[in-house]
């Protein structure tokens, strides 16, 4: 191996191990500059894939994002690579369910942005409260003319974002 090689093979361990992985989950922790504070996310991929229509087309994961930012506060967000999330003005309603449970409706809110690839859950609480006692979670997503989609995201590994809420 040159040591051009050595080099990116041991700069890519040291980052993959500065985010612990718990089954499907990626956490990390960073620090926060401006509060002094750290930010905590944990990021997760769909176990499936949808492949939208032209000009989204092509295969792609949904993703699942857990933030505590210690000015911005908690937030959960949903997103895609590609594609227009089906919201109205201001809000937009996903139906999430819960292992073999009911679906749930939840609300969803645009970015600041105003980014038609994500949505921030707003009852997080009760979001949070159900993912902890599920294995999967079934997003039905509503696509700007491209319909209802399902993506799934498998949960074991949640409890890892509990283990880095605590105190350093």
């Amino acid at each position: 191996m040159n040591a051009l090689a050595l080099r990116v093979f041991l700069l890519t361990a040291v980052h993959l191990m500065s985010f612990p992985v718990v089954a499907g989950w990626h956490f990390e922790t960073t620090d926060d500059p401006m509060s002094r504070g750290r930010t905590v996310t944990g990021y997760l991929d769909s176990s499936n894939t949808i492949d939208l229509s032209f000009p989204y087309a092509g295969r792609q994961h949904g993703h699942l994002m857990l933030r505590k930012h210690p000015r911005r506060g908690f937030d959960i967000v949903f997103g895609v690579d590609r594609g227009q999330i089906n919201c109205g003005i201001d809000t937009c309603d996903i139906l999430i369910r819960f292992d073999d449970g009911a679906p749930v409706h939840f609300t969803a809110g645009k970015p600041n942005d105003h980014s038609t690839m994500a949505v921030f859950l707003r009852d997080r609480k009760r979001f949070m409260a159900l993912a902890r006692k599920a294995r999967v979670a079934r997003f039905q997503v509503e696509f700007f003319q491209m319909g209802s989609h399902i993506i799934v995201f498998d949960l074991a590994g949640i409890e890892g974002w509990d283990s880095l809420q605590k105190p350093r």
